[in-house]
């Protein structure tokens, strides 16, 4: 997106000048969780009667298993505009496994739910891993910015 474009520009022109970068990510992060918990909280709300209303009754089931991705997509937003701080610290091969563990952990969840015979299941534990995975990449991006705003603190 144009906004991941203008962030990662702005983070990699501080960074090359050996500036500050953890108030911009932080106040971007900040925000953009708290907008998408809001519209997220209000969509879990009303997804399976809005899918019903729309679609029809025997599409309710399909609402429920949107409100079981939520949490899932929450951290996909907020995951896809920082997901370029590997990129910066010249950390992709750390992040090559992250992406490898992030695909065969979701297909071992979907795996699962079809063992299991059940969708919802499978659904469920979908999100839930890629919402673990997501969440870990985060805290190690977190701790990238933290290790260069020392190494920056220190010069």
């Amino acid at each position: 997106s144009s906004v991941n474009q203008v962030l990662y520009q702005r983070v990699s022109e501080k960074v090359n000048k050996r500036e500050s970068i953890a108030g911009l990510l932080g106040k971007y992060v900040r925000n953009t969780g708290i907008v998408a918990m809001i519209v997220f909280a209000l969509s879990a709300a009303i997804l399976p009667s809005f899918t019903a209303l729309l679609l029809g009754e025997e599409w309710r089931i399909t609402g429920h298993y949107i409100q079981f991705l939520l949490p899932w997509l929450l951290f996909v937003l907020l995951n896809t505009s920082i997901n370029f701080l590997p990129d910066v610290f010249g950390r992709q091969r750390t992040y090559l496994f992250f992406e490898i563990a992030y695909v065969l952990l979701r297909l071992l969840s979907l795996w699962i739910g079809i063992k299991t015979g059940s969708m919802g299941d499978a659904v469920m534990l979908f999100s839930a891993v890629g919402a673990v995975v997501l969440l870990s990449e985060m805290i190690w991006f977190y701790r990238m910015v933290r290790t260069y705003e020392r190494e920056i603190e220190v010069c």
